[in-house]
């Protein structure tokens, strides 16, 4: 019996010694890479690939599409025109249209929106395509100071010291109304608002130009005061 209880326990312990083999590692063998995600000129895609063995799932990121000739030359114009705005730089933004566009401030207002823009205004690229000839589009999500209200209210304050001083100089009106801007931006929070933007370019000579400045390119660059200015003169 004692002989039993002491094989029994050496037993036992050269088992413990022994190393435990929970599997072989498997020497995986992939199938063709899948793409999850495909890149673009701005982000970088996802693909991945399955062992036929073990199943085991292995990713990798596709590079972004190269940027290089004709659209390289599209985006450029719209990314100047982005950061033109962002420092509301009007020689800048002029050269980026077809037309220059008579679409911005008075010069009391300018010192504003430029304010407004360097602390709110940002944007990402998200696509670029040549459509024709001569013709491309680039989508971009933009995100800059929403003053609707602000300037509505300054709008109302505006006429009525035109009312008031139907005989003043328009230097002085345009001092109301900034001053009246002012005044409602302290009392204001301000949001951001995010629109995703299609640039129509055309080329012009020898570069690419936005087509026009619609209603959409106008409140981006003047933080919602164009639809402001319309909205509130439409019912005068």
């Amino acid at each position: 019996m004692k002989k039993r209880l002491t094989f029994t326990i050496l037993l036992v312990a050269l088992l413990m010694l022994m190393p435990v083999q929970v599997g072989a590692a498997c020497k995986h063998t992939y199938g063709k890479w899948t793409t999850d995600k495909a890149a673009t000129y701005f982000a970088t895609g996802k693909k991945s690939r399955e062992c036929n063995k073990c199943g085991h799932v292995q990713t990798s990121t596709i590079p972004k599409k190269a940027l290089v000739g004709t659209r390289k030359e599209i985006v450029t114009r719209i990314q100047v025109f982005l950061k033109a705005t962002r420092e509301y730089n009007l020689k800048k933004m002029d050269f980026c249209f077809s037309a220059a566009p008579k679409i911005w401030l008075p010069e009391p207002l300018r010192p504003i929106i430029k304010e407004l823009n360097r602390e709110y205004f940002s944007y990402k690229l998200i696509n670029v395509k040549i459509t024709g000839k001569a013709k491309a589009e680039v989508q971009a999500i933009v995100y800059y100071p929403d003053c609707y209200w602000p300037f509505t209210y300054a709008l109302t304050e505006y006429m009525n010291y035109v009312y008031a001083h139907p005989k003043a100089k328009s230097s002085a009106y345009m001092s109301v109304l900034a001053k009246s801007i002012q005044k409602q931006l302290r009392y204001y929070e301000i949001a951001k608002e995010k629109k995703t933007i299609t640039f129509k370019l055309i080329k012009s000579g020898k570069y690419w130009k936005i087509a026009k400045a619609g209603i959409q390119i106008e409140n981006l660059t003047m933080a919602n005061y164009a639809s402001a200015y319309d909205d509130f003169f439409a019912g005068y």
